[in-house]
């Protein structure tokens, strides 16, 4: 993420108060997917039909992405 100042506009009166700088966000977003295969299926202990949860994953030592 890239902020980026530039100068305020010009004033249009005298008394009007005006910010010292105006600013301007770019964001970047990246999607991603994952897929993967589950061996040894066949040893799953759930009955057919029940749902089967997954454990939480997070992207190394930021534990603000998890999924």
């Amino acid at each position: 993420m890239a902020v980026s100042r530039v100068p305020s506009p010009p004033p249009q009166e005298v008394n009007t108060p005006v910010a010292e700088n105006w600013c301007y966000t770019q964001v970047k977003v990246v999607k991603f997917s994952y897929m993967w295969t589950i061996n040894n299926f066949s040893f799953c202990r759930e009955e057919m039909g029940e749902v089967l949860k997954s454990s939480t994953f997070s992207a190394g030592a930021n534990d603000k992405l998890k999924w």
